[in-house]
Protein backbone atom coordinates (compact mmCIF):
# COMPACT_ATOMS: atom_id res chain seq x y z
CA UNK A 1 0.00 0.00 0.00
CA UNK A 2 1.35 3.41 -1.03
CA UNK A 3 0.99 6.32 1.39
CA UNK A 4 0.89 9.70 -0.35
CA UNK A 5 1.92 12.64 1.78
CA UNK A 6 2.49 16.29 0.99
CA UNK A 7 5.20 18.48 2.44
CA UNK A 8 2.56 20.49 4.33
CA UNK A 9 1.11 17.24 5.67
CA UNK A 10 4.51 16.04 6.82
CA UNK A 11 5.16 19.43 8.39
CA UNK A 12 1.85 19.17 10.23
CA UNK A 13 2.82 15.75 11.58
CA UNK A 14 6.16 17.14 12.73
CA UNK A 15 4.33 19.83 14.68
CA UNK A 16 1.40 17.81 16.01
CA UNK A 17 -0.02 14.53 14.74
CA UNK A 18 -3.42 15.30 16.28
CA UNK A 19 -3.70 18.49 14.22
CA UNK A 20 -2.80 16.38 11.18
CA UNK A 21 -5.62 13.98 11.97
CA UNK A 22 -8.18 16.75 12.35
CA UNK A 23 -7.24 18.36 9.04
CA UNK A 24 -6.21 15.51 6.77
CA UNK A 25 -8.07 12.47 8.14
CA UNK A 26 -11.22 14.01 9.63
CA UNK A 27 -11.07 16.82 7.01
CA UNK A 28 -12.19 19.52 9.44
CA UNK A 29 -11.41 23.22 9.22
CA UNK A 30 -12.43 26.24 11.32
CA UNK A 31 -15.45 28.17 10.11
CA UNK A 32 -13.62 31.43 10.87
CA UNK A 33 -10.55 31.67 8.63
CA UNK A 34 -7.37 33.53 9.55
CA UNK A 35 -6.73 36.35 7.09
CA UNK A 36 -3.23 34.92 6.56
CA UNK A 37 -4.37 32.30 4.03
CA UNK A 38 -6.65 34.55 1.90
CA UNK A 39 -4.03 37.31 2.10
CA UNK A 40 -1.36 34.97 0.79
CA UNK A 41 -3.56 33.67 -2.02
CA UNK A 42 -4.59 37.19 -3.09
CA UNK A 43 -0.92 38.16 -3.38
CA UNK A 44 0.40 34.89 -4.76
CA UNK A 45 -2.13 34.57 -7.59
CA UNK A 46 -1.31 37.85 -9.37
CA UNK A 47 2.41 37.36 -8.74
CA UNK A 48 2.29 33.87 -10.26
CA UNK A 49 0.40 35.08 -13.32
CA UNK A 50 2.90 37.91 -13.73
CA UNK A 51 5.86 35.49 -13.68
CA UNK A 52 4.14 33.35 -16.32
CA UNK A 53 3.45 36.37 -18.54
CA UNK A 54 7.01 37.63 -18.02
CA UNK A 55 8.47 34.28 -19.13
CA UNK A 56 6.31 34.32 -22.26
CA UNK A 57 6.98 38.05 -22.96
CA UNK A 58 3.28 38.84 -22.74
CA UNK A 59 1.71 42.00 -21.26
CA UNK A 60 -0.06 41.59 -17.95
CA UNK A 61 -2.08 43.96 -15.75
CA UNK A 62 -1.02 42.76 -12.32
CA UNK A 63 -3.07 45.30 -10.36
CA UNK A 64 -6.34 44.49 -12.13
CA UNK A 65 -5.61 40.84 -11.45
CA UNK A 66 -5.00 41.62 -7.78
CA UNK A 67 -8.35 43.39 -7.36
CA UNK A 68 -10.14 40.33 -8.71
CA UNK A 69 -8.06 37.99 -6.57
CA UNK A 70 -8.70 39.98 -3.38
CA UNK A 71 -12.46 39.84 -3.85
CA UNK A 72 -12.31 36.15 -4.74
CA UNK A 73 -10.33 35.10 -1.68
CA UNK A 74 -11.74 37.42 1.01
CA UNK A 75 -15.45 37.65 0.18
CA UNK A 76 -18.20 35.44 1.57
CA UNK A 77 -16.26 34.05 4.51
CA UNK A 78 -15.72 34.81 8.15
CA UNK A 79 -12.20 36.19 8.63
CA UNK A 80 -10.04 36.57 11.73
CA UNK A 81 -7.42 39.34 11.93
CA UNK A 82 -4.30 39.63 14.08
CA UNK A 83 -4.17 42.28 16.78
CA UNK A 84 -4.12 45.83 15.33
CA UNK A 85 -5.04 44.62 11.83
CA UNK A 86 -8.39 44.85 10.04
CA UNK A 87 -9.85 44.45 6.55
CA UNK A 88 -8.62 47.85 5.33
CA UNK A 89 -5.05 47.51 6.58
CA UNK A 90 -4.81 43.96 5.22
CA UNK A 91 -6.04 45.06 1.80
CA UNK A 92 -3.62 48.00 1.71
CA UNK A 93 -0.64 45.81 2.63
CA UNK A 94 -1.51 43.15 0.06
CA UNK A 95 -2.01 45.76 -2.65
CA UNK A 96 1.33 47.34 -1.88
CA UNK A 97 3.16 44.02 -2.11
CA UNK A 98 1.66 43.33 -5.52
CA UNK A 99 2.56 46.84 -6.68
CA UNK A 100 6.17 46.25 -5.66
CA UNK A 101 6.55 42.88 -7.33
CA UNK A 102 7.30 43.73 -11.00
CA UNK A 103 10.26 45.92 -10.04
CA UNK A 104 11.48 43.32 -7.52
CA UNK A 105 11.30 40.58 -10.15
CA UNK A 106 13.26 42.66 -12.67
CA UNK A 107 15.95 43.39 -10.06
CA UNK A 108 16.21 39.68 -9.22
CA UNK A 109 17.20 38.98 -12.85
CA UNK A 110 15.21 35.75 -12.97
CA UNK A 111 12.98 34.13 -15.55
CA UNK A 112 10.75 31.08 -15.18
CA UNK A 113 12.07 27.97 -16.91
CA UNK A 114 9.86 26.50 -19.65
CA UNK A 115 8.99 22.83 -19.82
CA UNK A 116 9.26 20.77 -22.98
CA UNK A 117 5.85 21.99 -24.15
CA UNK A 118 6.84 25.64 -23.71
CA UNK A 119 4.82 26.22 -20.51
CA UNK A 120 6.51 28.05 -17.60
CA UNK A 121 7.31 25.80 -14.66
CA UNK A 122 5.28 27.86 -12.22
CA UNK A 123 2.74 26.59 -9.67
CA UNK A 124 3.40 23.03 -10.81
CA UNK A 125 2.04 20.10 -8.83
CA UNK A 126 4.33 17.09 -8.72
CA UNK A 127 3.99 13.58 -7.34
CA UNK A 128 7.31 11.77 -7.00
CA UNK A 129 8.33 8.47 -5.40
CA UNK A 130 9.76 8.87 -1.93
CA UNK A 131 11.11 6.17 0.38
CA UNK A 132 9.65 2.66 -0.11
CA UNK A 133 5.86 2.72 0.15
CA UNK A 134 5.62 6.53 0.06
CA UNK A 135 4.76 9.07 -2.62
CA UNK A 136 5.53 12.74 -2.02
CA UNK A 137 3.09 15.34 -3.33
CA UNK A 138 4.06 18.99 -3.54
CA UNK A 139 3.64 22.22 -5.46
CA UNK A 140 6.67 24.20 -6.58
CA UNK A 141 6.17 27.94 -6.90
CA UNK A 142 8.87 28.85 -9.41
CA UNK A 143 11.57 26.93 -11.24
CA UNK A 144 13.77 29.76 -12.47
CA UNK A 145 16.97 30.56 -14.32
CA UNK A 146 19.34 33.30 -13.22
CA UNK A 147 19.81 35.48 -16.30
CA UNK A 148 23.34 36.41 -15.19
CA UNK A 149 24.77 32.96 -14.47
CA UNK A 150 22.38 30.57 -16.18
CA UNK A 151 21.97 28.64 -12.90
CA UNK A 152 18.62 26.92 -12.39
CA UNK A 153 17.03 27.06 -8.96
CA UNK A 154 13.79 26.32 -7.15
CA UNK A 155 12.31 29.46 -5.59
CA UNK A 156 9.54 29.44 -3.01
CA UNK A 157 7.49 32.63 -2.54
CA UNK A 158 6.54 33.22 1.10
CA UNK A 159 4.15 35.78 2.54
CA UNK A 160 5.46 36.30 6.05
CA UNK A 161 5.42 38.71 8.96
CA UNK A 162 9.21 38.58 9.37
CA UNK A 163 12.24 37.57 7.36
CA UNK A 164 13.58 34.07 7.96
CA UNK A 165 16.97 33.40 9.52
CA UNK A 166 19.86 31.64 7.79
CA UNK A 167 19.62 28.59 10.04
CA UNK A 168 15.99 28.07 9.01
CA UNK A 169 16.80 28.26 5.31
CA UNK A 170 19.78 25.94 5.64
CA UNK A 171 17.72 23.34 7.54
CA UNK A 172 14.36 23.69 5.77
CA UNK A 173 13.15 20.26 4.63
CA UNK A 174 10.77 22.13 2.36
CA UNK A 175 13.65 23.28 0.17
CA UNK A 176 15.24 19.83 0.26
CA UNK A 177 11.92 18.34 -0.85
CA UNK A 178 11.70 20.82 -3.73
CA UNK A 179 15.20 19.98 -4.93
CA UNK A 180 14.51 16.25 -4.74
CA UNK A 181 11.19 16.50 -6.60
CA UNK A 182 12.47 18.79 -9.36
CA UNK A 183 15.54 16.61 -9.88
CA UNK A 184 13.31 13.57 -10.19
CA UNK A 185 10.85 15.21 -12.57
CA UNK A 186 13.09 17.37 -14.75
CA UNK A 187 16.77 16.43 -14.36
CA UNK A 188 16.72 14.43 -17.61
CA UNK A 189 15.97 17.58 -19.60
CA UNK A 190 17.29 20.39 -17.37
CA UNK A 191 20.00 18.77 -15.28
CA UNK A 192 20.11 18.98 -11.47
CA UNK A 193 19.08 22.26 -9.84
CA UNK A 194 21.96 24.44 -8.69
CA UNK A 195 20.32 26.01 -5.64
CA UNK A 196 17.11 26.46 -3.67
CA UNK A 197 15.72 29.49 -1.91
CA UNK A 198 13.00 31.80 -0.67
CA UNK A 199 11.62 35.11 -1.94
CA UNK A 200 9.81 36.77 0.95
CA UNK A 201 6.84 39.11 0.83
CA UNK A 202 7.04 40.76 4.24
CA UNK A 203 3.60 41.70 5.49
CA UNK A 204 3.68 45.01 7.35
CA UNK A 205 1.12 47.77 7.61
CA UNK A 206 1.36 50.53 5.03
CA UNK A 207 2.72 53.47 7.07
CA UNK A 208 0.94 56.77 7.33
CA UNK A 209 3.13 59.45 5.86
CA UNK A 210 6.85 58.79 5.47
CA UNK A 211 7.39 56.99 8.78
CA UNK A 212 7.75 53.24 9.00
CA UNK A 213 9.11 50.65 6.61
CA UNK A 214 5.85 49.21 5.35
CA UNK A 215 5.42 46.06 3.24
CA UNK A 216 8.53 44.90 1.39
CA UNK A 217 9.66 42.24 -1.06
CA UNK A 218 13.09 40.94 -0.14
CA UNK A 219 15.58 39.82 -2.78
CA UNK A 220 15.73 36.04 -3.19
CA UNK A 221 17.85 34.26 -0.58
CA UNK A 222 19.62 31.29 -2.16
CA UNK A 223 21.10 28.23 -0.50
CA UNK A 224 23.51 25.76 -2.10
CA UNK A 225 22.26 22.51 -3.49
CA UNK A 226 21.51 20.03 -0.70
CA UNK A 227 23.92 17.14 -0.27
CA UNK A 228 23.02 13.48 -0.82
CA UNK A 229 23.14 12.99 2.95
CA UNK A 230 20.62 15.81 3.48
CA UNK A 231 18.32 14.27 0.87
CA UNK A 232 18.52 10.88 2.62
CA UNK A 233 17.68 12.56 5.92
CA UNK A 234 14.66 14.21 4.30
CA UNK A 235 13.44 10.88 2.90
CA UNK A 236 13.77 9.31 6.36
CA UNK A 237 11.59 12.09 7.78
CA UNK A 238 8.89 11.30 5.19
CA UNK A 239 9.15 7.58 5.95
CA UNK A 240 8.60 8.29 9.65
CA UNK A 241 5.64 10.58 8.92
CA UNK A 242 4.06 7.95 6.67
CA UNK A 243 4.54 5.32 9.39
CA UNK A 244 2.66 7.51 11.87
CA UNK A 245 -0.22 7.82 9.39
CA UNK A 246 -0.38 4.09 8.62
CA UNK A 247 -0.20 3.16 12.30
CA UNK A 248 -2.71 5.90 13.24
CA UNK A 249 -0.40 7.34 15.86
CA UNK A 250 -2.33 10.55 16.44
CA UNK A 251 -1.31 11.11 20.04
CA UNK A 252 -1.17 14.37 21.91
CA UNK A 253 2.12 16.23 21.34
CA UNK A 254 5.19 16.08 23.56
CA UNK A 255 5.62 19.78 24.19
CA UNK A 256 8.25 20.67 26.75
CA UNK A 257 6.88 24.10 27.62
CA UNK A 258 3.57 25.32 28.95
CA UNK A 259 3.81 28.13 26.38
CA UNK A 260 3.24 25.69 23.51
CA UNK A 261 2.00 26.05 19.91
CA UNK A 262 -1.37 24.83 21.21
CA UNK A 263 -2.13 28.50 21.84
CA UNK A 264 -1.87 29.15 18.10
CA UNK A 265 -3.52 25.97 16.81
CA UNK A 266 -6.81 26.22 14.90
CA UNK A 267 -7.88 22.92 16.45
CA UNK A 268 -7.23 23.72 20.13
CA UNK A 269 -10.93 23.82 21.08
CA UNK A 270 -11.63 20.51 19.34
CA UNK A 271 -8.52 18.86 20.78
CA UNK A 272 -9.10 19.95 24.37
CA UNK A 273 -12.88 19.82 24.65
CA UNK A 274 -13.92 17.52 21.78
CA UNK A 275 -16.28 20.30 20.69
CA UNK A 276 -16.84 20.49 16.91
CA UNK A 277 -18.74 23.76 17.14
CA UNK A 278 -16.98 26.30 14.97
CA UNK A 279 -15.64 23.67 12.54
CA UNK A 280 -16.89 22.42 9.21
CA UNK A 281 -16.03 19.67 6.77
CA UNK A 282 -13.23 20.74 4.43
CA UNK A 283 -14.27 20.53 0.79
CA UNK A 284 -11.00 21.37 -0.93
CA UNK A 285 -8.83 18.46 -2.06
CA UNK A 286 -5.60 19.95 -0.68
Amino acid sequence: MITRISYTGAQSIGTCVRAYRFRYIDRLEPVATSIAMPFGKAVHGPVTDYVIAHALSKPFDIMANFEEAWVKHTSDQQLKYPMNWDADSSYAAAKRLVELFPEAWEKAQLVAVLDQSGAPLVERWLVVPGPPGVEIELRIDFLVMDLRSGAIGVLDAKTTSAEHCEAFGSNALQLTTYQYAVDHAFASCLGPVANVGFMEFVKRKVPKGSKGQGPSIEPPTWYPRRSDEEVREMLTAYANAARDIRDQRFHRPFFASFNSPCNLCDYARLCVHGDQQGYRLRTTSR
